[in-house]
């Protein structure tokens, strides 16, 4: 329980860091940028970086996906899935880890695809 709360809160401390947020401080483009999953402070830091180099019509929605997939660990492992809530959360980073803000688009869209049959 810990656990989530703790992701949940990774998410809010993202949430605020970026709220008011303008133009982005940084010159890369969001297409080249990945998600670092190998620590809590990696992602925040990663996760702040892709969400302002994208265009506002993308923000929420890369914010909506990121939720989505750390709900879905959750779900995981209240489902019975013999997962504690630590390894699905494992396995939520680890299918983060290194993807651009289109490909986690495309991961989410897939999965509900597959969670839809």
């Amino acid at each position: 329980m810990f656990k989530k709360i703790k992701w949940f809160s990774t998410i809010a401390v993202i949430i605020i860091m970026i709220s008011g947020c303008g133009d982005s401080a940084f010159a890369s483009s969001s297409g080249d940028l990945t998600i670092d999953s190998s620590s809590e402070k990696a992602f925040q830091e990663s996760a702040k970086e892709i969400f302002l180099n994208l265009p506002e019509s993308d923000r929420e929605k890369f914010m909506v996906t990121i939720e989505w997939f750390f709900e879905l660990g959750s779900m995981m492992s209240l489902l019975g899935n013999n997962l504690s809530e630590e390894e699905a959360m494992s396995r939520i980073r680890a299918k983060l880890h290194g993807k651009t803000a289109e490909e986690t688009f495309q991961i989410a869209a897939d999965l509900k695809e597959v969670m839809k049959r």
